[in-house]
């Protein structure tokens, strides 16, 4: 920057508006002229080394860089899609187990509830036996006691 009468400005622009005068530059605005340029020369040379240590050719070397990037991306993406469809699937089928499950306790809940008051009916004739019908009896009961516990829908006591 050189002071000027009208505040501060790169050396380039002044010596610029000198060459754009009509008359020749004097010796020293030449010389000066001459250091700018090999200044500048020199700046602008360490500023393309930078720019080519960081790999920046231009906007092509960020294209294939872009490009790089989104064919990954793409592939990204369709696995997930590929996963998000795996776990639909999988969720649908655990639905399914589930009710299948629910229903299928429900049919117990009903046939012990059945069967109960048909056990407590039957006569044994020995005591082993009543042992045996008794604590099949306790079991079924506990087993209904849980499942009513659970709160199943449509579940009679």
């Amino acid at each position: 920057m050189t002071n000027t009468p009208h505040g501060q400005v790169p050396e380039a622009l002044r010596l610029a508006h000198i060459f754009d005068n009509p008359l020749p530059p004097e010796w020293p605005d030449m010389v000066a002229a001459a250091a700018e340029l090999r200044r500048q020369h020199t700046r602008i040379a360490e500023l393309e080394a930078q720019l080519e240590a960081v790999g920046a050719g231009g906007v092509q070397p960020l294209r294939k860089c872009l490009h790089h990037i989104e064919e990954p991306l793409e592939k990204v993406l369709e696995r997930r899609e590929a996963v998000i469809q795996i776990l639909e699937r999988d969720a649908h089928e655990a639905r399914q187990r589930a009710a299948h499950a629910l229903g299928t306790r429900k049919v117990l809940w009903n046939l012990l509830g059945e069967c109960s008051p048909l056990l407590h009916q039957l006569e044994c004739n020995d005591h082993e036996s009543e042992e045996q019908l008794n604590s099949l009896l306790r079991r079924i009961d506990d087993a209904r006691a849980v499942l009513q516990a659970e709160e199943l829908p449509n579940a009679r006591p």
